[in-house]
């Protein structure tokens, strides 16, 4: 029983893999479940694909000592009519892929979001079985929407419409069940299921000072990052000096973050953390702060969870199908803030939890009693996956 996997080169496991230390920083619904099948002994290949200049790299690691993993690089190429950009650039590719290896030397495909442009140049070839894999959707049910949008994305459509055997998507806010129904297969098999979390521990209260408030994730525009720190701004010094900003991450805002750390004593930057030290540093935070533009049932939020915070987040945007999933799974068990004005009603929060510290652990309160046991273990989400697969192929394919 062989899978191969044919995703994106995942910045959160290029050091594992290039440099053959396995350590991975993130994507846990991906490594997790490599080490999963790997428990299991069901072995598995990889093909990552880059988007360097062209480049075809052959990599062992000791963590999986059966597995190859292959780099293919491949800058996209810009033609002469856009809407016959992907069309090209996957043909190209599947050319350099097959060309690789035989991929009916593999029981399972495994083929991830970047990636659906694949599918239409195997899945008549191609005599196993092929699994689409979306960890969470962004804004593809949003910008597909026009007719603009469908003729430059034809391809794309055109391949997510071909029938596979087996669909999972992440539940993470994104609209993930509606474009199941809008744009999949009505014949392809479904599953959506939300993340796991590394273990429902107790949390040990701590009576802090001030309140701190942590911003956890990529410092990019569509995570929220700039809007946060307009709002702790907008508070003053005032109010600044009965609270912490702590933010934990990297990305192309960090600058912008450096500045204000530095005219804003109030607010600090840890830079990137490592598992242990953000074990550690949650046990002090008592507010989380998320606000991702994409979907609000991030791991952000699920640590958050575990961790018996009180949750910020964005109201759901019903005409704009943004965080309507978020909203329904997190209730009225966290504060939320309107993603059209985020600065004005982020600083009236924090200030009325500076007024009222009962109110804030009336949602410490409800994040334990209500959300938290809602989650389950990585380990018991990775067995789900597999064992639903195993379900829909039958036994019987699985361990031959």
């Amino acid at each position: 029983m062989r899978f191969l996997f044919l995703t994106s080169f995942y910045s959160s496991i290029q050091h594992s893999i290039l440099n053959n230390k396995w350590n991975p920083k993130g994507m846990p619904a991906f490594y997790l479940f490599l080490e999963g099948l790997d428990k299991k002994y069901i072995e598995f290949d990889c093909i990552f694909i880059g988007k360097n200049a062209s480049s075809v790299q052959c990599l062992k690691n000791t963590r999986f000592t059966k597995s190859t993993f292959w780099i293919i690089n491949s800058e996209k190429e810009k033609t002469s009519f856009k809407i016959l950009d992907d069309f090209w650039y996957f043909k190209n590719l599947n050319t350099k892929v097959i060309n690789l290896l035989n991929l009916n030397n593999y029981d399972i495909i495994y083929i991830d979001r970047a990636n659906i442009g694949f599918i239409p140049f195997i899945d008549k070839k191609y005599n196993g079985k092929i699994i689409l894999r979306l960890h969470g959707i962004a804004t593809l049910f949003q910008d597909f929407k026009s007719i603009k949008a469908k003729l430059f994305n034809w391809y794309r459509i055109f391949s997510y419409r071909r029938e596979v055997d087996l669909a999972i998507g992440t539940r993470d806010g994104t609209p993930v069940a509606m474009f199941f129904e809008k744009y999949l297969n009505k014949k392809t098999p479904k599953l959506i299921i939300m993340n796991g979390v590394k273990r429902k521990k107790e949390r040990i209260e701590k009576n802090n000072s001030n309140i701190r408030f942590l911003f956890l994730g990529r410092l990019e525009e569509d995570k929220g990052i700039v809007e946060v720190l307009e709002a702790f701004k907008k508070i003053g010094t005032d109010y600044g000096a009965k609270v912490e900003l702590i933010i934990v991450g990297n990305g192309s805002e960090r600058n912008t973050v450096k500045n204000y750390c530095k005219r804003y004593s109030y607010i600090i930057y840890r830079g990137e953390l490592n598992h242990s030290e953000l074990r550690l540093l949650h046990n002090d935070i008592d507010v989380t702060i998320s606000i991702n533009y994409l979907g609000n049932i991030s791991n952000v939020i699920l640590e958050s969870i575990v961790n018996e915070t009180a949750i910020i987040t964005l109201k759901e945007d019903k005409k704009n199908f943004y965080d309507i999933d978020s909203n329904s799974f997190l209730n009225n068990n966290v504060m939320y803030v309107d993603r059209n004005n985020v600065p004005n009603d982020l600083s009236r929060i924090i200030i009325e939890l500076i007024n009222d510290r009962n109110t804030l652990q009336s949602f410490k309160d409800l994040t334990k009693n209500n959300l938290k046991p809602q989650l389950t273990t990585w380990n018991y989400r990775i067995n789900k996956e597999i064992e639903y697969i195993k379900k829909v192929f039958n036994k019987e394919f699985f361990e031959r």
